[in-house]
């Protein structure tokens, strides 16, 4: 809307200037629409711009009519429909085009790993996309799209297109990044050095050859400030190696974003995330254990939930919240649930998602300003789950949340949509409500969540092993505790192999010439009882901070 609206004020004044949109949001339909009832808009890039916009600098350079070329990802007046065949695709600039270059897309991507040529045969680029943002930051990017590409939720156009870039020529851009800013002097010699990774996702030989880097150098004493992005499901052994030598040598990265998403195993499987509940707590444990303050993405609601899937997911959240808080790391829910959209795979699936989704009536800013029946922005959409019995407590329980979250409503709509709760919520539904406020209420004393609006004791948990001894400091509102608990040999053992998620038949082959299988069994009874041990479908993992355990199965 205030793009429209600027563009068109400009226009109005300077009417020889050219005006051309782009961004992730624009599909083909959208982008036409656009052009027809905004004549101030010259076109609209869709998809990747590399390749679009170096051909339309050129053709503006030679005095073309920008509404009246013909360029391939580029919707103007003169694109028609018999343009646009098969969703778009013979339109779009091939990867090659965009990088002049080598370029590969897969039709299928294998998980968890990347294809190997992917990796072997990089995109070289003519200028490496390293580069120092107007804070002084400097920003590195990695690759464009995403190397996985499936989950339900994403609102990408094009997220099953893939281009990694060089990591040599990345590395040399950002060692020469850094030397500029070494070679500052006055009031820059003393500030600290940020380096922001702006990709979705990062390759172990990637993360590798940024730590041998940045350990390499002398930084005269200036901070440095790592940020970056990391799916859970390609955290393994050789990027951790990475990040715990970046803390050794004090490279601070508390801006690390791991996609945890979800605890809840069905939430998950629909979500197509490619990673296990175990698997998203060992790497949240991991890189704390490395250093690291890890900040979660996590969505609360989600389509297709149960009772029985929430009381699992309250099971892992009541186990690992020593993880979260007093900076050790931030719990994040950037929204309280999945939030609808009309661009997601959930959105063309509704059917099979079991929701209805509904679109804002009051939506219509555009509608009326400019003729577009179009969303104010993605976001302008609701869902809730088909009518039935089995429903109503998770409405009530999204409206209670909604509700706390907007400090504008009364406390009169809190008790109304809390007895609702009350009433019609199922049991694991409230306690992970429970354990949602307490986290929020934990990191962000003075948000939202506050004691008096919410009467939650604000204590942080402890729960790691050191010399042998087991502490626990819990304090959630479900329970408290306090002990410590010295551990045999043989417990030490298996909590140094349950460091990463292993079944028992696993454990059992490891230790079966050195401990027996009665001993095991009564060692992980025991742990799962003291809330040491985590299980879910016969995969068991300690829930432990332990850098030692850490630093075990790294060697």
């Amino acid at each position: 809307f205030s793009c429209l609206s600027i563009s068109k004020i400009i226009k109005n004044r300077f009417p020889k200037i050219s005006m051309v949109f782009g961004g992730g949001s624009f599909t083909f339909e959208i982008a036409r629409q656009v052009v027809n009832k905004a004549p101030w808009v010259d076109g609209i890039v869709v998809g990747f711009g590399e390749k679009a916009m170096s051909d339309l600098v050129g053709a503006f350079s030679d005095g073309a009519d920008l509404r009246e070329i013909r360029i391939r990802g580029f919707v103007n007046a003169a694109f028609t429909e018999a343009d646009q065949v098969d969703g778009g695709h013979s339109i779009f600039p091939s990867k090659k085009e965009i990088l002049q270059s080598y370029a590969y897309q897969p039709d299928c991507l294998s998980f968890p790993s990347i294809p190997e040529e992917i990796m072997t045969r990089p995109a070289v680029l003519p200028r490496v996309p390293v580069r120092s943002d107007s804070k002084g930051k400097i920003r590195v990017l990695a690759q464009q799209g995403c190397s996985y590409g499936r989950c339900t939720f994403c609102t990408q156009l094009y997220k099953r297109i893939f281009i990694p870039f060089d990591e040599g020529g990345l590395i040399r851009g950002i060692k020469t990044e850094i030397e500029s800013k070494l070679s500052q002097d006055g009031v820059h010699a003393t500030n600290p050095i940020e380096i922001i990774l702006d990709a979705d996702d990062h390759t172990d030989t990637f993360l590798e050859k940024l730590t041998d880097l940045v350990v390499s150098i002398d930084f005269k004493g200036r901070n440095v400030h790592l940020s970056f992005q990391y799916q859970v499901k390609r955290l393994n052994k050789r990027a951790l190696r990475a990040l715990v030598r970046m803390n050794l040598h004090g490279i601070d990265s508390d801006r690390v974003h791991l996609n945890i998403e979800s605890l809840n195993p069905d939430t998950l499987k629909h979500m197509k995330k490619g990673h296990t509940p175990l698997k998203a707590i060992f790497s949240v444990k991991a890189f704390s254990d490395a250093g690291f303050s890890p900040i979660c993405n996590y969505m609360m609601f989600f389509p297709l939930q149960c009772n029985i899937s929430v009381s699992r997911e309250v099971y892992f959240l009541e186990h690992i919240i020593h993880f979260f808080g007093m900076g050790r790391g931030i719990w994040r829910a950037i929204s309280a649930g999945y939030g609808a959209n009309n661009l997601d795979e959930i959105y063309s699936r509704q059917e099979d998602f079991n929701i209805v989704v509904k679109r804002n009536p009051n939506d219509i800013w555009l509608r009326e300003a400019f003729g577009l029946d179009m969303p104010f922005n993605q976001w302008a959409f609701d869902w809730e789950e088909r009518k039935s019995w089995s429903s109503i407590g998770t409405w009530a329980f999204r409206k209670m949340v909604s509700s706390l979250r907007r400090q504008s409503f009364r406390k009169f709509f809190y008790l109304i949509f809390g007895l609702v709760a009350l009433v019609f919520g199922q049991r694991s539904f409230r306690k992970r409500l429970q354990l949602y406020l307490y986290l929020n209420l934990v990191q962000f004393p003075g948000g939202p969540y506050t004691k008096k609006r919410f009467p939650i004791k604000r204590q942080a948990s402890w729960f790691y092993l050191k010399n042998d001894i087991l502490c626990k400091e819990y304090n959630s509102p479900l329970r408290s505790e306090s002990w410590q608990l010295p551990l045999t040999i043989d417990e030490i053992k298996v909590f140094r192999f349950l460091y990463f998620p292993h079944s028992r038949d696993e454990v059992y082959g490891r230790f079966g010439n050195t401990i027996d299988k009665e001993t095991i069994d009564g060692i992980v009874t025991r742990h799962l009882a003291l809330g040491s041990f985590i299980e879910d479908s016969g995969t068991l993992v300690s829930v432990v901070n332990d850098k030692a355990s850490l630093n075990s199965w790294l060697s």
